[in-house]
């Protein structure tokens, strides 16, 4: 005799409840690390977008470090695209009895070294970048020295130099630093042209009488040349040029 056995069908709900529940133990095994290690990860672009209350670490441990693998980048950021960070080093130790290990700080990876850690320089001193710039922390082994006997740890972090969301902020963006800069340098070359035009045209002028008379039978041409008269008058106006 052959029973009956009732099978109860979960709701979709349940089994999305599932699915999810899944994805996100998965997104907690494969999930981006805090520490990066020398000689263990690879990665020469910059890691990860940190903000003010984010942490990250940097070490060594005396493992082997491939040439293509020397490099760790890091840059501030957070969910204002306008904010601006600069990214601060803080070495927690640095042990390198041999010397053989020299830390470069560079602005790419073909950059300008701005900063560097070694046996015997800035072990303990916290080193921040400049705003918006990317910190490339590059391994270089010394002299072809054994270093598995090497270990150290950097922490990183970010610091908040421009608020955009903050109007009694006193700090300038480096972006309208720039700007202002370039707006100023294209007025001074307006203003010099300006001079230069009307100098041209202040000199033709005190013979104004016989300009009229060889231009009767022209009054389209002399129309155009008042009205860029009165143009280079307009302008000469903001630079504060005497014009006719």
């Amino acid at each position: 005799m052959r029973k009956w056995v009732e099978v109860k069908k979960k709701p979709v709900s349940s089994l999305i409840s599932n699915f999810l529940l899944i994805f996100v133990s998965v997104d907690l095994v494969l999930g981006y690390e805090t520490t990066y290690e020398f000689g263990k990860y690879c990665s020469s672009y910059p890691n990860n977008d940190l903000d003010t209350d984010d942490e990250m670490y940097v070490e060594y441990n005396g493992k082997t470090v491939d040439f293509l693998c020397n490099t760790f980048a890091f840059r501030g950021g957070g969910d204002d695209v306008f904010d601006e960070y600069s990214v601060c080093v803080t070495p927690l130790y640095f042990n390198d009895s041999d010397c053989a290990v020299k830390l470069n700080f560079k602005t790419s990876l073909t950059g300008v070294t701005k900063h560097i850690i070694t046996c015997t320089e800035n072990k303990s001193t916290k080193y921040c970048g400049v705003q918006k710039e990317i910190i490339y922390i590059e391994f270089k082994n010394r002299n072809g020295k054994e270093t598995n006997g090497t270990k150290f740890k950097l922490q990183i972090t970010a610091k908040k130099d421009y608020d955009y969301n903050r109007p009694d902020s006193s700090d300038i963006p480096s972006g309208a630093i720039i700007g202002g800069i370039i707006g100023s340098f294209f007025l001074i070359v307006l203003c010099i042209a300006i001079v230069r035009c009307c100098v041209g045209i202040q000199k033709p002028s005190q013979a104004q009488g016989r300009v009229l008379n060889t231009t009767e039978g022209y009054p389209g041409k002399y129309k155009n040349a008042k009205r860029k008269l009165q143009m280079l008058q307009a302008f000469s106006a903001i630079c504060q040029v005497p014009c006719v």
